[in-house]
C-alpha cells in the first residue's frame, strides 16, 4: 500500500518527471532490465529510484484482485500521480485539507503516473475477478502479470501465487480470459516444479494461452532466498518455448545482466561490485542492496539460451 491523496505543495517537479516513456511506443520484453515485484517494497518510490538507476520495466508489488476491485481511480493533481484508493476513502480536496491535521493519511492500494513502464502484478485465483480487477487499472499500466510464484502461506492457502502451479485448468482459465479481453500484454511469473518435465509441461500450457512472456524464478516452491537459485535448470526451459522468458533469481549487480545476455545459463552470484557496471554510488546503500538482491529480473528473447 502507498500513501496517497495528501495535499502537497510541490515547489519542484515530482520525482518521476523525466522518467516517462512514450505511451505510443512498442512494448517488448526482450533484453530488458526489470525490477521484479516485491511485496511491501515495490511501491512508487522504489520504482522511481529503480528507473533512475537503469530499470527499463518495473513491476508493482503483488496486489490482490479483491483489493483493486474495491478501489476507485483518483487523479492526484498535487503529486502528478494516479491513485487507486479504497472507495470509502475517496474524499474531496476540501475535505482533505480540513482533515489533514487530525486524520491519518489515506492509503493508496496502487499508485502510478502517466507514462510509467509499469507491469501490474495481481494475486488471483479466479478468472472473473482477475478480469474485473485488470480492467480497472488497464488504462494506466502497460501490462498485467499474474503471480503464480509466491510461496507464502497467505497466497498458497487461498489458491493464489504458487498455489496455482498445481491447477493448470485454473491457470488456463485466468490467462485465456485476460488475453482474450484485454488490449495490453498479459504475462505470469512462476517457480520451478519438482521436475524439468513437469515445468516444461506447465510452460507449454501457459504459452498456449497467448501470453506475451513468462517469468521464471529459478527456485522451487519450498526454496527460500537463502537457497541458491537453480540457474542451471533454466536453459532447457527457455529452449522449450517460443515466447520471451523473464529470468529471476540471484541477480545481484548490473554486471550479472551482461553475463545473462551473453548467453550463459549460469550467473555468478559472487561477483564483486563493479563501479563501471553500477552507475551510481547509491546502489551501494545497504538497504537498497538488500532489496535488490535476488529481486532483479532479466528478460531474454525466445530460445535465447539454447
Amino acid at each position: 500500500m502507498e500513501a496517497g491523496c495528501q495535499t502537497s505543495a510541490h515547489s519542484s517537479p515530482p520525482p518521476h518527471q523525466g522518467l516517462e516513456i512514450d505511451l505510443n511506443s512498442s512494448w517488448t520484453y526482450e533484453r530488458k532490465n526489470i525490477l521484479a515485484p516485491m511485496v511491501r517494497a515495490g511501491t512508487l518510490p522504489l520504482r522511481v529510484l529503480a528507473r533512475k538507476f537503469g530499470a527499463d520495466i518495473v513491476y508493482s508489488e503483488e496486489i490482490i484482485d479483491h483489493s483493486i476491485i474495491a478501489s476507485e481511480r483518483v487523479e492526484n493533481k498535487e503529486d502528478g500521480t494516479i491513485d487507486f484508493l479504497p472507495k470509502k476513502q475517496v474524499i474531496s480536496k476540501k475535505q482533505r485539507r480540513r482533515k489533514q491535521q487530525q486524520a491519518p493519511e489515506n492509503i493508496s492500494k496502487f499508485r502510478t503516473y502517466r507514462g510509467e513502464p509499469i507491469v501490474f502484478q495481481m494475486g488471483t485465483n479466479d478468472a472473473v475477478r482477475a478480469l474485473k480487477a485488470s480492467q480497472i487499472v488497464a488504462g494506466d499500466v502497460r501490462a498485467i502479470d499474474v503471480n503464480m510464484g509466491c510461496p507464502k502461506h497467505f497466497s498458497v492457502h487461498a489458491g493464489m501465487g504458487a498455489g496455482l502451479l498445481s491447477s493448470p485448468e485454473t491457470i488456463q482459465d485466468i490467462l485465456r480470459t485476460l488475453v482474450r479481453n484485454l488490449s495490453i500484454p498479459v504475462t505470469c511469473k512462476i517457480r520451478l516444479k519438482e521436475s524439468e518435465k513437469d515445468t516444461i509441461e506447465l510452460l507449454k500450457v501457459i504459452e498456449g494461452c497467448g501470453v506475451a512472456a513468462i517469468g521464471i524464478h529459478a527456485r522451487c516452491v519450498y526454496d527460500r532466498p537463502r537457497h541458491r537459485a537453480l540457474v542451471e535448470k533454466i536453459r532447457p526451459l527457455v529452449s522449450s518455448i517460443n515466447v520471451p522468458v523473464i529470468y529471476n533469481g540471484d541477480v545481484f549487480h548490473f554486471s550479472d545482466f551482461k553475463r545473462q545476455y551473453d548467453g550463459g545459463a549460469y550467473i555468478d552470484s559472487n561477483v564483486e561490485l563493479d563501479s563501471e557496471t553500477c552507475p551510481r554510488e547509491a546502489w551501494k546503500l545497504p538497504w537498497l542492496s538488500a532489496l535488490i538482491d535476488m529481486h532483479i529480473m532479466i528478460s531474454s528473447p525466445p530460445r535465447r539460451m539454447r
